[in-house]
């Protein structure tokens, strides 16, 4: 069901109808690899979109997003779609020009980092809270979004998509999405699972940071 659900949200960030094979991901990461094991501990993620027909752009896998340049922003702004993966450290994307660089980029982007859509970082939610919880079920917010398509909602408007075994996974605090969307919540926990933002927005009043094409939230990603 997970893996229903992710690509369905990829669909609707690429504003198609369905996964296009010629989609071209670059994916952003610090490439941690904490459980040891000699792979990045998001290569499950990389895999799974290669073998869905996704093209996965690895020129932002190692730390490259740290600094960006001219050149570097005009190689995101290129993409398709940019994921900036949970396994990176948020405290490493803010510096000068940094907030504003990544928040101008005009290519659609979906945070799995959550940490950085906080007020202390990015300033996408008016929030520094990153509320963790193992296995709750989703809860829909706005059901006829186009990310649930496909995706079977109980009567109450929900759907497990994670179990226990994944780990604890950081939401971002609160249900307040300033001028974005709140789409998806965590059961019993006060946070925002998935939300968007439409390009050219002020992401919430006083934030000072506009979206500079669309953007998304989706928590994916278990703590270290």
């Amino acid at each position: 069901m997970y893996k229903k659900l992710l690509f369905a949200i990829l669909a609707a960030a690429l504003c198609l109808a369905s996964p296009a094979p010629a989609a071209t991901i670059i994916w952003v990461s610090d490439s941690y690899d904490d459980d040891a094991d000699g792979a990045p501990d998001d290569q499950g993620w990389i895999t799974m979109l290669e073998a869905n027909g996704y093209t996965v752009d690895l020129s932002f896998r190692n730390r490259q997003g740290r600094t960006l340049d001219a050149t570097k922003i005009a190689a995101l702004n290129a993409a398709d779609l940019i994921i900036f993966s949970r396994n990176s450290d948020s405290g490493s994307y803010d510096d000068g020009t940094e907030i504003t660089d990544w928040n101008s980029i005009t290519a659609p982007l979906m945070l799995h980092a959550v940490h950085l859509a906080r007020s202390s970082r990015w300033l996408w939610v008016n929030s520094t809270a990153t509320p963790a919880a193992t296995g709750p079920a989703l809860s829909a917010m706005a059901p006829a979004h186009p990310v649930f398509r496909g995706v079977t909602l109980d009567a109450s408007s929900q759907v497990q998509v994670l179990d226990g075994a994944v780990g604890q996974t950081s939401f971002i605090g609160g249900t307040d999405m300033g001028n974005g969307t709140l789409i998806a919540q965590p059961v019993g926990t006060n946070g925002a699972w998935i939300a968007e933002w439409q390009p050219g927005v002020e992401f919430y009043s006083g934030a000072g940071q506009y979206a500079g094409g669309p953007r998304m939230i989706f928590a994916a990603g278990t703590q270290e």
